[in-house]
């Protein structure tokens, strides 16, 4: 058994690392065919080569990483019988709670070799690793080696936990994109180092108008696409995020939430997404019969889907009310009622949402897109 665990630890990092630099390359890909390679640089100057918000940024990601390793060492290094794993390996296991602080040296590395390259998307994914196991782990702390006693886990704060280790894994992959492109472009001799000051004045004034360039260009990509029909559709899927997000906060702690009653908030977000893709006929430059035929067929589905909403949601806020007036420090009440109350008043939006905008495009019909 030992000679097994010994090499299981590693092959777990190379097989974290190939993974991680699979995800890094294709974000890369996507990155560069999209243009945001500038905007991502920009995120990083400003919040690690400023130093206004550099410290309070170190000093966050510091707290995520304590936080972060506090809790995987809490469900699987002290938990139960797997202590054992870090003796049988000899050390190699406690490995899996180091390497993520590799990340605090990422920002401010200027030149990346092959090594550091793999070191990084070792320690990027093993962060990845840790949001995967705590997502799966128990919400059962065992005290000794045999399971006899336990206490349940803290499950609000591993819920944070893995929230806050989600957002820094997403910094440390935008990190990882700007250090794979700075690698590879030193490998192609692409990156050039101006020695004059006019030339290097010259660039900077080129990649100012450039930027400017783009910025207008999102804008007025964001504008085409943010009209009175986009609006709709994108309002109508709020429900469907929400109740979807709710559901996976319910499977990382591991509740037992009603089936029954997840399957219809779910079937009534869907309708809420069929009403809203009904709603472009109507709020689209159509013609008359076809407007009034969908804003017919829309009000008759909408007002059925509503009332739907309504049945199997109305007890959330009286629910709400007695588990505060009671004093219940019940994690899983609160998220029931927050539940029901989420897609009621999310649903209600959707409904009215293009009532409105058609309101607004008979008042300015230049509205229409």
């Amino acid at each position: 058994m030992v000679p097994a665990l010994v090499w299981v630890i590693p092959i777990l990092f190379i097989g974290v690392s190939v993974i991680q630099w699979g995800i890094t390359r294709v974000v890369h890909g996507i990155i560069i065919k999209t243009n945001m390679y500038d905007m991502l640089w920009r995120i990083k100057e400003k919040l690690y080569l400023k130093r206004s918000t550099n410290i309070i940024v170190t000093l966050c990601t510091v707290a995520i990483l304590v936080l972060g390793t506090a809790q995987t060492a809490q469900f699987y290094l002290v938990n139960g019988a797997y202590f054992w794993f870090a003796i049988l390996s000899f050390g190699l296991y406690l490995f899996l709670f180091i390497v993520p602080w590799l990340n605090l040296i990422l920002p401010y590395r200027k030149k990346f070799k092959l090594t550091s390259i793999l070191l990084f998307n070792m320690s990027t994914g093993t962060l990845l690793l840790w949001i995967i196991a705590l997502i799966n782990s128990s919400n059962v702390i065992y005290l000794d080696e045999g399971g006899v006693s336990s206490r349940p886990a803290n499950i609000p704060l591993k819920v944070v936990t893995i929230g806050l280790l989600i957002v820094y894994y997403v910094l440390s992959e935008i990190l990882m994109v700007l250090a794979d492109h700075i690698y590879f472009a030193n490998n192609e001799k692409t990156i050039t180092k101006p020695v004059i000051k006019s030339v290097k004045s010259l660039r900077s004034n080129l990649h100012r108008i450039e930027t400017n360039k783009r910025t207008i260009a999102v804008k007025n990509w964001i504008k085409d696409r943010l009209n009175s029909k986009n609006m709709a559709v994108l309002v109508a899927m709020f429900p469907s995020m929400f109740i979807l997000i709710v559901l996976l906060i319910e499977k990382i702690a591991k509740y037992d939430s009603i089936p029954s009653l997840n399957t219809i908030l779910l079937s009534v977000t869907i309708v809420t997404i069929v009403d809203g893709l009904i709603s472009l006929l109507f709020l689209a430059n159509h013609q008359k019969w076809t407007k009034r035929i969908s804003l017919a067929i829309y009000t008759i589905i909408s007002l059925i889907n509503l009332l739907i909403t309504v049945m199997f949601t109305k007890y959330g806020f009286v629910f709400l009310f007695e588990i505060m007036g009671e004093g219940l420090n019940s994690f899983e009440l609160y998220l029931l009622s927050i539940k029901q109350i989420g897609v009621l008043l999310l649903n209600t939006l959707a409904w009215i949402f293009p009532y409105l905008l058609l309101y607004r495009n008979r008042k300015n019909p230049t509205s229409y897109l």
